[in-house]
């Protein structure tokens, strides 16, 4: 169906005649009269829930009359049940009480699947973080990269910089998203994309491990789902957050500062939610007191968001929602880069370290900048009362401009420019089969239109423009037998044009050694690409001791076309190998509640017949993809337990390895580390002596992956690189609720002040200008004033 369809249809159902709907308004306090701060609050046998802001307050709209049970519960809180009768067009008000006991049963509610569904009622791992969580490690740093690797089993660990070069996620490529809006540039990865908006903005994080065939391109390793904040309950209310940051080492040029305004309101049938955040970061040294390498770094760097959502309710069941979302990240510095490199001498392999140098940087400051807006529109209990209609429009554009470098003849900046537009419709049809059979079917058509170009400053042209056309249908259904199983299964159909002008390659030099490649005269043209793929999943519930797994899916994801273009040594774009990655996922897991203990495990292989890796051809000087098949495997773990009401800890567990085939043979060898990570191990422990105070300890574990084999000269080849220095990095913070509308919280980030060099400082040695040590002991500071 054309997506006009759609659009008609959307127009013809705001004249529908609904039926009288209700809302629920109210309060969450706990047994001491405080306000149940991030709480789900929902309606049981329905996907109508939402989670309460700092002061407790929750609104649940939509809802026709009857009469519900509405539960409330939250990580270290007694479930909380109460019987309501609602009336047809009554906004009914409610003050709701839960207790505190030594439990960690949660129930969580994810939009991440695109319907609402309860966390363990999905086939796969997901990890969902909540505002709270995110507000705790906000304490830390303000980069998301970091945040993500310290909380997320399957993520690689953090580069340390912007860039999430490496951060894969199960040994493969992430999509991001905002509110479900796709952020990475795929026909052009510039791996910048985890860090491409102000965490203050986020209310959550969903991240889906693992291939998935419910979205498009570029989740071949699954997605991370930012999903913004939305308006509280109350008429109005504010906070401001005063944040200061800086290393302890050595002071000199460190002292950073910034600061974040929230305000949220309602009036009549008008909510809204702004933002303003703004940050100036200074240098960043290593446990010696020396300033970090600038290139792709967060120091010194400006970073400006702003951010708003508007909706307005037509009638209970139909609401038109707005959001804009602008952030601009650049870094402005004195200091340039001087080059590690690898050494082998009679001591044995060892690095020297990169580092930053005061010098005048050529060229244009380095950053990215992001907009997003999305018009949302939602129509509740159509058709019969069983189906719900919503529909996205979107446009999202995206600049990033890199570091000048002497990889091209005469020295240059690339910048890659994406711009998308997209609409997503999408229906939900409850399906009442009978007593003991019930489930939903979900379809709609994802509608994407992505022109991207990587031109230098100069007006160069390395990448030419790239225009997309992607259509794609999809459904998915979901049947719960009884309380017992779910079975979950989808189709995908994937259908990709493209339009590439004719263009010629730039001389360039990844070594920037001087020794630049021809340059090469392409012709462009067109290409189509389809593929239907496929997803099943079933999930036994019977036991909360015991809640087992077993998924296969499927996701289809283009090459980097951009950085294959760019190399490209065929005379015709026919004649370049721009075929998809088809990625096959197969999963295992189960998870494990019992009262104040939470256990979560998962396996998986994924298989692809193309790769998607880096390689360096040393004999042509140019970097090139790894088409050839491969096989990833790891497995997962997650545990939490709660020793009282007041001490909690937790960890997480990463291991992953894979294969990829040798060219021509029929023998595998290890992939390289810009894909495959070293096992990663965190865990923490939560204490909150009294009401107001509470600490946390935190700690980061990366192992050695040590699979390949030196050079003649005694280093490393690119691609073909160990990791073998293990590294420990652990965090202490507290937070202090002076008074109800003060609080105060402090960091101190890798408090034994550790030397190392991070994963991928290690993996990419044979690039200097990446031999990058971590960052020494630092602190930040923040005041939040509630209002």
């Amino acid at each position: 169906m054309k997506i006009y369809n759609f659009t008609i249809l959307l127009l013809l159902s705001t004249l529908q005649l609904l039926a009288q709907s209700s809302q629920i308004k109210g309060k969450v306090i706990d047994s001491s009269g405080e306000p149940g701060a991030y709480l789900n609050v929902y309606l049981t046998q329905t996907k109508i829930g939402t989670t309460t802001d700092p002061s407790g307050s929750f609104e649940l709209r939509n809802i026709t009359s009857g009469t519900y049970t509405i539960a409330v519960s939250g990580v270290g809180y007694r479930p909380s049940r109460q019987t309501i009768n609602v009336q047809a067009g009554q906004t009914l008000t409610l003050t709701l009480r839960i207790e505190k006991e030594d439990t960690m049963l949660e129930e969580l509610v994810v939009s991440a699947t695109r319907a609402p569904e309860a966390l363990d009622e999905v086939p796969g791992a997901i990890t969902t973080l909540s505002a709270k969580e995110l507000e705790s490690q906000l304490n830390a740093t303000s980069n998301v990269n970091e945040i993500l690797a310290q909380l997320v089993p399957g993520l690689a660990p953090s580069t340390g910089t912007g860039s999430n070069w490496g951060q894969t996620m199960r040994g493969r490529g992430v999509l991001v998203m905002v509110d479900g809006v796709p952020q990475s540039t795929t026909l052009r990865n510039g791996q910048l994309d985890i860090r491409g908006l102000d965490p203050n903005v986020i209310e959550r994080v969903e991240v889906i491990k693992g291939a998935t065939a419910i979205y498009g391109n570029g989740a071949d390793g699954g997605i991370i789902n930012y999903i913004t904040k939305k308006a509280s309950g109350q008429d109005f209310s504010g906070r401001l957050r005063l944040d200061g940051m800086g290393s302890l080492k050595q002071t000199n040029e460190t002292l950073g500062y910034g600061a974040n305004l929230m305000l949220s309101g309602k009036t009549g049938k008008v909510d809204f939610v702004s933002n303003a955040g703004w940050e100036h970061t200074g240098v960043q040294r290593d446990s010696e007191g020396d300033v970090l390498v600038p290139t792709y770094g967060v120091f010194d760097t400006k970073s400006y968001n702003l951010f708003a959502k508007a909706g307005y309710n037509f009638t209970p069941t139909q609401r038109l929602q707005a959001t804009y979302n602008y952030y601009n990240s650049h870094q402005d510095t004195e200091y340039i880069p001087v080059f590690g490199r690898q050494v082998a001498d009679e001591s044995g392999y060892r690095l020297e370290k990169a580092y930053g140098l005061k010098g005048e940087n050529p060229g244009t400051t380095p950053g990215t900048k992001t907009t997003n807006a999305i018009l949302k529109y939602s129509h509740q209990k159509l058709i019969g009362g069983h189906t719900d209609f919503s529909m996205d429009v979107y446009y999202q554009k995206t600049d990033n401009t890199f570091f000048y470098a002497n990889t091209f003849e005469g020295g240059g900046q690339s910048r890659i420019l994406s711009k998308k537009y997209g609409a997503r419709p999408l229906f939900t049809t409850s399906l009442p089969l009978s007593a003991q059979l019930k489930g939903n079917l979900l379809y709609g058509i994802d509608y994407l239109r992505d022109i991207t170009s990587q031109p230098l400053t100069d007006g160069r042209k390395w990448v030419p423009e790239i225009k997309m056309h992607s259509v794609a249908p999809y459904a998915q259904l979901k049947l719960n037998l009884g309380e017992a199983l779910v079975i979950k299964s989808g189709l995908r159909y994937e259908n990709v044009f493209l339009a590439i002008d004719d263009y010629n390659t730039l001389p360039y030099s990844p070594k920037e050694d001087g020794n630049f490649t021809k340059s090469k005269s392409v012709t462009g043209g067109s290409l189509n690409y389809s593929s239907l793929i496929f997803n099943i999943g079933l999930r036994l519930m019977k036991d909360p001791v015991f809640n087992p797994y077993l998924s296969f899916s499927q996701a289809f994801s283009l090459p980097d076309l951009g950085l294959t273009l760019r190399n490209a040594s065929a005379a015709s774009i026919q004649d370049i190998h721009l075929e998809p990655v088809l990625t096959n996922n197969y999963e295992l897991g189960f998870s494990s509640r019992l009262k104040n203990f939470r256990l979560e495990v998962a396996g998986f292989v994924n298989t692809s017949e193309l790769g998607t890796g880096l390689s360096l051809n040393e004999a042509e000087n140019r970097f090139e993809l790894q088409r050839a098949p491969q096989r990833i495997f790891g497995t997962e773990l997650s545990v939490d337990y709660r020793f009282t009401g007041y001490l909690k800890a937790g960890a997480t567990y990463t291991w992953v390895e894979g294969l990829t085939k040798v060219k021509n043979t029929n023998n595998y060898t290890y992939i390289g580390g810009d894909k495959i990570a070293p096992p990663k191990f965190t865990t923490f422990v939560s204490i909150q002596p009294t009401r107001q105070l509470e600490l946390l300890i935190s700690y980061l574990y990366v192992g050695e992956r040590d699979r390949f084999s030196t050079n003649d000269q005694g280093v490393y080849d690119y691609g073909k690189t160990s990791v073998k220095e293990d590294y420990h990095l652990v965090n202490f913070s507290a937070s202090y609720q002076v008074h109800k509308s003060l609080k105060v919280s402090g960091t101190i980030n890798n408090i034994l002040n550790t030397d190392y060099f991070p994963a991928r400082s290690q993996w990419s040695s044979p690039l200097g200008k990446f031999i990058v040590k971590g960052q020494g002991i630092n602190a930040k500071m923040s005041v939040f004033f509630q209002f």
